[in-house]
């Protein structure tokens, strides 16, 4: 009988999802600064950041939350998809394809709802956080497949390769 032993872990291995340490350091502080741009757009008043979000989002004041009188950068389902996401990576969520499925059918029925029939909050939200959710496992398997080769090779082998 071959007993196999678990591989040690090592500096790049399955911190949050089972890939690099460093490509899922990467994508959370980034995906954080975005959530923390978006909120931070009315607190300070900044035209930079609603400029920043506007080519992403249509950001009608009538279909945003509000942060001391000032709307979010982003729509309610953008808000929401970006907090989903973010949700997803700090908790790990696996990419599950069945899940993203539902996801995009979900938001996809929503929007055309709520351009003809009736527009909910409450349902714009949870569509767009449901899809938030489920998208943010596909990202950072892919993001760590780009990065991989980066931070499996060393900082001296990728000089002596130039």
């Amino acid at each position: 009988m071959v007993i196999m032993k678990k591989p040690a872990h090592t500096a790049t291995a399955d911190p949050l999802f089972g890939g690099s340490a460093i490509s899922d350091r990467i994508l959370l502080a980034a995906v954080a600064a975005w959530c923390t741009a978006m909120i931070a757009a009315p607190l300070f008043d900044s035209g930079v950041i609603y400029g920043f979000f506007s080519s992403i989002c249509h950001q009608y004041p009538e279909r945003s939350w509000f942060l001391f009188g000032r709307p979010l950068a982003v729509c309610i389902r953008c808000a929401a998809i970006y907090g989903g996401f973010l949700i997803a990576l700090l908790l790990e969520m696996p990419a599950k394809t069945g899940l993203l499925r539902w996801a995009v059918a979900l938001t996809a029925v929503e929007f055309v709802v709520a351009h003809l029939i009736i527009d909910m909050e409450v349902v714009r939200a949870l569509s767009g956080l449901l899809l938030g959710l489920a998208a943010a496992g596909f990202v950072a398997q892919g993001f760590r497949e780009l990065t991989g080769p980066l931070a499996r090779t060393s900082r001296r082998d990728s000089f002596e390769n130039v």
